[in-house]
Order: C-alpha cells, then structure tokens, then sequence
C-alpha cells in the first residue's frame, strides 16, 4: 500500500465549490498528471481517496489536507511540481507526503480545527470583543437549533463543551478553536448562530466569513511520515 498526503488552501471564489465537486477536481487532477491511483474492490469501483474533514460550503481552508493511495509509488517532489500547475485559481498546493502504514487515515485522528471568523461590528453592540467574548463564553449554556441527520428535525443543543477557545484576534475577527472531526464535531455555523442570539444585534450569517486556518490531529502523526 502506498499512501500519501497532501496539503494545499482553499481561497477566493473556489471556495463555493462544493465538497464531491472538489473531490472530482482532485480526482482527475491526479490522473491527468500520470498519479497511478489505487481503487476500491466490487461492483462500482472508485478511488481510494478523501479529505481529512469536509469543508462546509463557502469556507476557505489556510491548510487543508486529502490523502489517497497508488498502486506504485509515485515520487513526491515530482507529483508536487505537475499538481501545483494543474490547479485551478484558488487550489495552492503547499506540499506532498508519504504516509507510514502503521499511521490511522487523516480522518480518523482530527480532533480539533482552528479557524478566523471575520464579524460585523454591529454584532458587539457597543461592547469591546474582549469583554462580549468572555461575557458570551460564561453563560451556563449557549443553546442552539441544528438539524438532526435522521429525521431532519430542529433539535436544541448545547455547544458549550465542544467550543476550545473563543477570543478576539484583531478589531474584526474571532479565533475559534472547536472540536473537529467524526468523534465530536462542532461547524462554525452553529457558534455564528449562537453569537448572533447572544447579541441581538441585526446582523445576518452572510455578514461572517469563516477560514479555516488548521486541522489539529491526535499525536504527532507528522512526525511518522
């Protein structure tokens, strides 16, 4: 088995790409530049590779990474250099890298992420981010609406647990640092749709933008490669 990783941003107007579409655009990527990807068993075969945690739609990714298999192996420095041209405006390519078998898949070791929130001024309602953020992090709970998979229900829950860090980073935007991943996850949605109920100010979601800035996984998995 040969597995690799791949870390590349996500920025400008490719950001409303949506995820199975960046998927497809990797995939034939990858082929167009001689990648000898490797492909499931069974009746409709497909090939072995996906990202370490879905994007949501119109976030752009500082760091990103999809991780995927080959036949043979493939020599990294090479594979870097065609892919980088190949992308599309907004796709950067930041580096290529073996991954160790006895290494879990990317997606099963993310546990956090951190991500920059660009916020409307009106959202603090005279209050400066420094105190709005601690005044919103000690409330007992900050409940909100989210949709239940199975049923597709509004369900209320409580996201203060899976919320690491919240504080200002500059005049204009929040650092968020939030569980991440299939264990416990947590989409910068649903803290957007706390801040704006916790404010009362007359501010809408497409006032945010949201970067994610990195990936945090459990143990130092970098160090295996």
């Amino acid at each position: 088995m040969n597995r690799y990783a791949m870390e590349f941003s996500k920025t400008g107007m490719i950001r409303y790409t949506s995820h199975l579409d960046m998927l497809r655009l990797f995939k034939r990527t990858l082929r167009k530049t001689g990648v000898p990807l490797a492909y499931s068993q069974g009746f409709n075969p497909h090939p072995k590779l996906g990202f370490a945690q879905p994007l949501s739609l119109g976030y752009e990714a500082k760091s990103d990474y999809i991780e995927f298999e080959t036949v043979t192996p493939v020599d990294t420095s090479e594979l870097l250099t065609k892919t980088a041209t190949a992308m599309p405006e907004g796709i950067t390519v930041l580096r290529c890298v073996p991954v160790l078998d006895n290494v879990k898949s990317l997606a099963a070791m993310v546990v956090s992420a951190e991500y920059t929130i660009k916020v409307p001024d009106a959202l603090y309602g005279g209050m400066n981010p420094e105190e709005f953020t601690t005044a919103f992090l000690a409330q007992d709970e900050i409940v909100v609406k989210k949709r239940r998979k199975k049923d597709k229900k509004l369900v209320e829950t409580d996201i203060k647990d899976r919320i690491e860090a919240l504080k200002p980073a500059g005049d204009k935007n929040l650092y968020l640092k939030a569980h991440c991943g299939s264990a416990s996850n947590l989409s910068p949605d649903l803290v957007i749709d706390a801040l704006i109920m916790f404010s009362g100010a007359d501010v809408k979601k497409y006032d945010f933008d949201v970067s994610r800035d990195r990936l945090i996984f459990s143990g130092e998995w970098e160090d295996d490669f």
